[in-house]
């Protein structure tokens, strides 16, 4: 069983990028990307390589796409890279990578949403005092 705690890192790192990533079509590139990250991380430690050393590497990667010039488009892809290393040091069983995966993606979706409906009601409430807070026009006769 794939302790849920192992996905909220996804949901947390998803509501607070909602605030920049702006599109639907990123933020489900976003999703998959958590998901499947998350995924082969539990199924690397599944099949006993959640050592050190690929920890190191999952590391000097998402340095190398933070850091290297021509990396640079990939930059995004570094924050689920690093976050999938919880997953390494946790699964014990291979069969618990697509659970894992799907959780990871299910908690990266529901941290979109909760950043939208965030941010709408937050909207809504700075109008609604703007509005409140307008002074009237002034008739001088």
């Amino acid at each position: 069983m794939i302790p849920t705690e192992l996905g909220f890192d996804s949901f947390v790192a998803c509501a607070a990028a909602g605030l920049v990533v702006g599109t639907w079509r990123r933020r489900v590139a976003w999703i998959g990307l958590f998901g499947a990250l998350d995924a082969l991380a539990t199924l690397a430690a599944g099949l006993g390589w959640g050592s050190s050393h690929v920890a190191a590497v999952v590391v000097l990667t998402a340095a190398a796409l933070i850091v290297v010039p021509p990396m640079r488009a990939a930059r995004p892809a570094a924050l689920p890279l690093l976050l999938c290393l919880d997953n390494l040091m946790t699964a014990e069983r291979p069969i618990d990578a697509v659970p894992a995966g799907l959780l990871s993606a299910a908690m990266a979706a529901a941290g979109f949403v909760a950043c939208s409906l965030a941010s709408r009601c937050v909207v809504r409430y700075a109008d609604r005092m703007r509005h409140r807070t307008a002074t009237p026009a002034v008739r001088y006769v």
